[in-house]
């Protein structure tokens, strides 16, 4: 049976500096945050795979690597 590993991305542009939230923490604010496509590609990069989309909010999963079992 597959395990998978969530992440939840938000997106936040606009008129404010816009800034990456992976898992409720922001993750880049300001001049560093990437465009939206290219932080998509960034994380599809590192095997993640867009699930669901809902307003702003991305959810990717991804086989789980841990080793603990159920």
């Amino acid at each position: 049976m597959n395990k998978w590993s969530y992440l939840v991305f938000n997106y936040i542009g606009g008129e404010q500096a816009p800034r990456v939230i992976i898992n409720g923490e922001i993750a880049v604010k300001g001049d560093k945050t990437p465009q939206l496509h290219e932080a998509l590609n960034q994380l599809g990069d590192q095997g993640w795979e867009l699930v669901a989309v809902d307003g702003r909010e991305y959810i990717f999963k991804r086989p789980d690597s841990s080793l603990w079992r159920s």
